[in-house]
């Protein structure tokens, strides 16, 4: 298995910092760190499309891809119901739903 690290940039407007910052709850500096494991999966997601590792056929598939890829290559834990809600842009009875399986 090899190593590849990836460096990158990205270049937000304010209104998408203020709106990071108060997901997170963190300050402006901090938000490259609080990114970084979902900057990760998102990799992973892509280099599982991109090798065929993981066909996605309907918005759930998508959905429950990236929560697999945000605890295993960036959180390391499974969120919370109001967590998954606030990352994910459902609600806390939906994330419940959605954690388990219905």
């Amino acid at each position: 298995m090899a190593d590849v690290t990836i460096t990158t940039d990205l270049k937000l407007d304010d209104t998408t910092i203020r709106a990071l910052c108060g997901l997170f709850g963190c300050t402006e500096r901090e938000v490259g760190a609080k990114l970084r494991p979902y900057v990760k999966a998102a990799a992973h997601e892509y280099i599982d499309m991109f090798t065929g590792a993981a066909p996605i056929t309907t918005a759930t598939d998508a959905r429950e891809r990236r929560l697999v890829a945000v605890i295993r290559h960036g959180l390391g834990v499974i969120p919370s119901p109001a967590e998954l809600g606030r990352l994910f842009k459902m609600t806390t009875t939906r994330a419940v739903s959605f954690q388990s399986g219905s």
